[in-house]
């Protein structure tokens, strides 16, 4: 059978399959069961299996995930984040929009820490939406703007993507956190400065919030200090190569529970819930890993990978026409999919064809961060904007996706920007 017939079969199994509601990770697995055996035969495709079960579950990769979910969810139940958003929107009263462009600082911020969009919308959009809502801001802006925020979880690092794709990528973790840092810092820029033409343009969807002393200012900023120094410290100590992103997360995870503990913000009871949400969340994210790469298997039977490669570098056409298309698979994956599953699905298959191309794959896992910042705004997957909805069940689900869409603008920009001009991702790496 040709391979490109053979390929057409799988994807055609993979969407039905997940119409059925079999979970991403037990359908990755069955069909690389399935495909293995008819290709191979049924000894072969278990002993795979129980290769790719061991070599992936005894990776350290796996508790780095562990540790930098801890983190966030610890930040989470100490309410660090009300801290995070009153002293940046208070500094930042100046601007248009102060408490808008407050919540994208925040998010940037508790991002840093977390590595999790819902994480970091849920947290920033209990306190910055009701604010918002108090002082007469319009809903769409008020809801979308968080909603959009959130996406800077996984973007800037650390990120629980980035750890997906480094696994799935066989790329140095490290690097990826490191590479995303310029590009992350410019999104949320670029999105601060939307929420300021917006109301720019529209002043009644921001009035003005009351003036805010020095004294009031200089009191909140010690919400920063905590926050800067663990993002400073995780994202320090493996730019130096002082830690690995394995020692970096525990170092973070431990510094975020010793500073709940110090500050009476944390009871042990909630460290042992903590404790729980996150390792239901670890054994998601491990279980995808290992259905990715066990459906990988499949694909170095069939050679499908090398093939597309050698297709793709054989077409008469730009090999940026090849990068849009995978992007715009990408993106459409964002629909129907969450993004730790749609990473551990594709990225087997589009990095030898990205490789071929002539194309870095730290640059290319950037952009494809970039491009998974949308899949947690665009319906109906959507997750942020679900999250956002149960924040304020009140503000209907079309108004909250009104108002996040409208900051695809900068995730797009930001996109093109990494593909086009890759120092952006490279330079960092490069002196470490």
């Amino acid at each position: 059978m040709e391979w490109y017939i053979l390929g057409i079969i799988i994807v055609i199994l993979l969407l039905t399959m997940l119409s059925t509601g079999l979970p991403v990770a037990f359908t990755m697995l069955l069909l690389g069961l399935v495909g293995i055996t008819i290709n191979l035969n049924l000894d072969i495709a278990i002993k795979f299996f129980g290769q790719t079960l061991y070599g992936t579950s005894a990776s350290q990769s796996l508790a780095t995930v562990f540790l930098f979910v801890l983190m966030g969810q610890v930040l989470l139940v100490s309410k660090i984040g009300t801290d995070l958003y009153e002293a940046v929107y208070k500094w930042g009263r100046v601007l248009p929009g102060s408490l808008a462009v407050g919540s994208v600082a925040s998010c940037g911020i508790f991002g840093a820490m977390c590595g999790s969009a819902t994480a970091t919308t849920a947290t920033i959009g209990t306190i910055a939406v009701p604010t918002m809502l108090k002082y007469k801001y319009d809903k769409r802006l008020a809801t979308g703007v968080v909603a959009a925020a959130g996406a800077l979880g996984p973007v800037i690092p650390p990120s629980i993507y980035m750890i997906v794709y480094g696994v799935a990528a066989e790329e140095s973790i490290g690097k990826l956190f490191i590479a995303a840092i310029i590009p992350g810092v410019i999104l949320m820029t670029l999105m601060i400065a939307q929420v300021i033409i917006i109301c720019k343009v529209h002043p009644e969807w921001a009035p003005k919030s009351p003036p805010i002393s020095m004294k009031e200012k200089i009191r909140t900023t010690k919400g920063l200090i905590i926050p800067v120094l663990l993002v400073a410290l995780v994202l320090g100590t493996i730019y130096t190569g002082v830690c690995t992103p394995t020692e970096a997360a525990g170092v973070g995870a431990f510094g975020s529970i010793a500073f709940a503990f110090a500050t009476k913000r944390l009871k042990f009871s909630e460290l042992i819930e903590s404790l729980g949400v996150t390792l239901n969340f670890s054994c998601m994210v491990m279980l995808l890993i290992v259905g990715g790469a066990y459906l990988s298997k499949l694909f170095t039977v069939t050679l499908i990978p090398q093939h597309l490669a050698e297709l793709a570098v054989s077409l008469p056409v730009s090999p940026w026409v090849i990068m849009f298309l995978i992007q715009l698979v990408i993106f459409a994956g964002g629909f129907l999919l969450e993004g730790c599953a749609l990473i551990a699905m594709l990225t087997p298959v589009f990095i030898p064809v990205i490789k071929s191309l002539g194309f870095d794959p730290i640059v290319f896992g950037v952009a494809m961060m970039m491009n998974l910042a949308t899949a947690v705004i665009t319906p109906p997957f959507a997750v942020n904007l679900y999250v956002m909805r149960g924040i304020v069940p009140t503000i209907p689900f079309e108004t909250i996706a009104r108002g996040a869409l409208w900051f695809l603008v900068a995730d797009v920009i930001m996109l093109i920007a990494v593909l086009a001009f890759p120092t952006l991702s490279t330079w960092l790496p490069s002196m470490m």
